[in-house]
This record gives structure tokens, sequence and C-alpha cells, in this order.
């Protein structure tokens, strides 16, 4: 009951019985769920985890997704142990653990999370005629920039996914998404073809900007195909990199982005905006 719950802080404690019933069946597994009260999301704010006889674990992280925000917290069991529904270490949403031993989560912009078509209540916008060169020659599976106005922001979404079919290479497709709050880029993800057609290689870019503008998040990803194989190369830095090893594969293995490079990123970004109107 509500009434049993602990408040202290942020922390909210409660206690369950081991068994139950004359026949004691034993506690099998919890669920949490909280009212979605006057947020209005889709999401159910839920999780649920395992007791678990011999392996598990005392602690663990827990996110639960609303749609527009994320409520993260921990997790802690005392008496026994249970093995968490969502492993949140290895993700990009966890970043380790502070000194008073609470995860410590990734930060975000506060309209990070305005990327699916229900929180964009709004008719999609197609782009301008004539189509801009980068995607006359292309199949078009999706163009669109979604808008919403949010506490007195214009919260934009550009979405495209294109293919240009070429021969015998699979890295062929066009891919934008971006986020602009009152036009200036706060996410940025692109996926393209290499411009030399003789070459059968993709390549993904992608960055994220924090509240304060500067950047939280960087990678990249280089696709070859070779002889009916790929080889992936992946670059990845995020706000939380202490250390920097180039030899480390997929994580913290390049340095923070540059000037230049964030420069020419919001460019193109700029440059893929006005292809829809204003």
């Amino acid at each position: 009951m509500g009434s049993a719950i602990r408040r202290e802080g942020t922390n909210l404690r409660f206690t369950l019985p081991h068994y139950v019933g004359v026949r004691r069946f034993r506690l099998a597994n919890v669920r949490v769920q909280l009212p979605n009260g006057p947020y209005g999301t889709l999401p159910e704010l839920e999780t649920f985890f395992y007791v678990a006889r011999e392996d598990g674990v005392n602690s663990s992280p827990v996110v639960m997704d609303g749609g527009s925000f994320r409520l993260a917290g921990s997790i802690r069991v005392e008496g026994v142990a249970f093995r968490p529904r969502f492993y949140c270490p290895g993700s990009d949403i966890c970043r380790g653990v502070d000194a008073d031993g609470r995860y410590d989560f990734k930060p975000m912009h506060r309209f990070a999370f305005y990327r699916k078509s229900y929180q964009f209540p709004g008719k999609d916008v197609a782009p301008l005629e004539p189509l801009p060169a980068d995607l006359k020659s292309k199949k078009i599976y999706r163009a669109s920039l979604k808008a919403h106005e949010i506490d007195g922001y214009r919260i934009e979404f550009v979405d495209i996914s294109a293919t240009a079919a070429r021969e015998e290479c699979s890295s062929d497709d066009l891919q934008y998404e971006i986020l602009y709050v009152n036009g200036v880029p706060i996410t940025y993800a692109r996926w393209m073809p290499d411009p030399d057609p003789s070459q059968c290689r993709g390549h993904y870019r992608q960055i994220e900007w924090g509240n304060d503008k500067r950047p939280i998040a960087h990678g990249a990803t280089l696709v070859e195909w070779i002889n009916q194989g790929s080889s992936i190369t992946y670059a990845n830095w995020n706000a939380r990199c202490t250390v920097v090893e180039g030899g480390k594969f997929g994580r913290c293995n390049v340095p923070a982005p540059s000037a230049e490079l964030e420069a020419e990123i919001r460019a193109d970004a700029r440059r893929v905006r006005a292809w829809f109107p204003l």
C-alpha cells in the first residue's frame, strides 16, 4: 500500500514478504509502476525484476522512459538477490557510479526526446520543389519535417531516408535525423554513401549537444564492403570520457569534437533545414 512506502529525500523504501499464504508461495518477481499523472505519456512508467535464488545482484540502475522524459535512478534490494530486467551499464544511458555509490546517468538536452511521430500532432511538411541535388537521383522512402511549439520553443525534427541503389554495393543509403530548437540543431545523425561511387563504403556521423550548447556525445562509423564481407570501424566520444584510448574498441577512442567539426556539422544541419519551408 502507498502508506507502507517510506520516503527519505529522493529515496523510496518498502518491504515485501518472502512468502505469502498458507502454502507459502515464494516471492518471484516485483513490478514497480508509477502513475502517469499529468504527463500524458504513452509508455508505461514501470519496471520489474526477478528474485534470484542463487545468482543475482543487490543493486542495478533503472530507467523509466516516459516518451518525452525519463526517470532514472537505482534499485537496491536487501535480504535477497535479484535479476533486473533492464541492464543499463552497457548502454549509452549510463555512465558509471558516483562517489555515493549511485548510478551516474548521461546528461541530455531537455528537448532531445522529441523524435517520435505522436509527439508532433500537426501535419508533416514535405521538401520544397524542385528537390535538392542530394535527393534528386535517389529513391525517397521518407522525407519530412515535423514541428511543434513547446513552452515557447519551436521544436523541429527532420527525418529523411533515401537510397541511391548502387549496383553491387549495400552502402547506398542516405539518412538524416536532425532535431532543432528554434532553428539550432541539438541532435544530428547522418548516414551517407561514399562520395566516390567506385568505393563501396558507408559513413555514419552523430553528435548531441546539451542545454549549455556544448557537445555531450559524438560518434562516427565507417562500413567498408570487401569481397561480400564488411569491415566496420567505430569512433566514439562522450562527455564522461575521462581518458581517450585510440586503440580502444568503440568507446572513448577519439577526442571531443573540435570547434571546426562542430561548425561543419551545424552548417550541414542548416543546409538540410533549408530543403523545407520556413
